[in-house]
C-alpha cells in the first residue's frame, strides 16, 4: 500500500510541475564591452545561439540588466528595463528576439538593449552610469528576463584593453562557466 501511496504522490507531484517552465541560464561569450563612468556602459555578444529560450519575453514583464565588477571597487548598476519599451522583433512578434528603447531620461539611461539569437548587446548612456573604474575584478553582465527568470550571462574576462580612472574595457571573453547569483554571493 505504501508503494501505491508514494506512487500516486509522485504522479501527482509531476502533474503540478509539468505545465512550469523553468528559468534558463544562457552563458554568453562577450565580443566588447566599455565602461566611462557618468557617461557609457556597452557591451556587444555574438553568442551564435540555434534559439532563445521559449521562455523569454520580455514584453511581458520586462527585464534588468546589471552590470557589476566581481572584485567590488568599481560598484554594481542595475538598471530596470520595463516591458512597456520591449517590442518583439520579427513576424509573428518575437519570433527573431526582441528589442528595447530606452526613454534617455534619468533612471532609464539604457538608449537600446537588443537580444536575438545572433547577437546580445546594450547602450546605456548619462549620469545614471555610476560604475568608477579602475575594476579590481572582472565585470559581470547578466541581463535577466523579469517574467520567466531567463539569464543571458557575460564576463568580460578576455583581453583587457583598458583598465584606469577614465575607462574599463575588455574584448574577447568565453562565455563564464555560470551566471553569478542574483544576490552576487555565490559566483561572479
Amino acid at each position: 500500500m505504501r508503494t501505491l501511496s508514494r506512487g500516486i504522490a509522485l504522479g501527482a507531484a509531476l502533474a503540478v510541475t509539468a505545465g512550469v517552465a523553468f528559468a534558463v541560464d544562457t552563458l554568453i561569450p562577450l565580443n566588447i564591452t566599455m565602461v566611462k563612468p557618468g557617461s557609457l556602459a556597452k557591451f556587444v555578444a555574438k553568442p551564435g545561439l540555434v534559439s532563445l529560450p521559449g521562455t523569454t519575453n520580455p514584453t511581458v514583464a520586462g527585464a534588468t540588466l546589471r552590470l557589476k565588477d566581481s572584485g567590488g571597487a568599481a560598484g554594481t548598476n542595475t538598471y530596470t528595463l520595463p516591458q512597456i519599451n520591449w517590442k518583439g522583433l520579427g513576424n509573428p512578434p518575437g519570433s527573431k528576439g526582441f528589442k528595447y528603447k530606452g526613454t534617455k531620461t534619468p533612471g532609464d539611461p539604457c538608449v537600446v538593449v537588443i537580444v536575438k539569437t545572433n547577437v546580445i548587446k546594450a547602450v546605456c548612456k548619462g549620469a545614471d552610469i555610476t560604475l568608477t573604474p579602475p575594476f579590481s575584478g572582472t565585470e559581470g553582465i547578466t541581463l535577466r528576463m523579469v517574467g520567466s527568470g531567463d539569464n543571458y550571462c557575460a564576463v568580460a574576462g578576455g583581453d583587457i584593453v583598458k583598465n584606469d580612472a577614465t575607462q574599463f574595457k575588455a574584448k574577447q571573453a568565453p562565455a563564464p562557466g555560470a551566471c553569478a547569483s542574483p544576490s552576487g554571493a555565490f559566483l561572479n
